[in-house]
């Protein structure tokens, strides 16, 4: 329920953005949402702390790369996963 909430919220933010910028006019555009996360990661908190924070601070790194290569966005962390749009869903 919740990543369902963070989706409309996005969807009605990105609505009123657009429609600030052209008063009466609303514009929609096509993008695509993933969400992705480390496989495990619970069982390595549990096992081995430090090592999860540095391999999850990886993580990000790696991710923010890949999205940054084909026009991704971060829109929140969570724990270690990431909620990702992309304005495109061919790049």
């Amino acid at each position: 329920m919740e990543l369902l909430g963070v989706l409309q919220k996005l969807s009605i933010n990105k609505t009123e953005m657009e429609q600030s910028k052209q008063p009466g006019v609303e514009r929609r555009e096509l993008s695509a949402v993933m969400f992705a996360d480390m496989v495990e990661y619970t069982g390595l908190v549990q096992d081995d702390e430090p090592k999860a924070r540095k391999l999850r601070s990886r993580y990000r790194e790696l991710l923010t790369d890949c999205l940054n290569k084909h026009n991704g966005t971060i829109i929140q962390y969570y724990g270690d996963g990431a909620l990702c749009t992309f304005r495109s869903t061919v790049e």
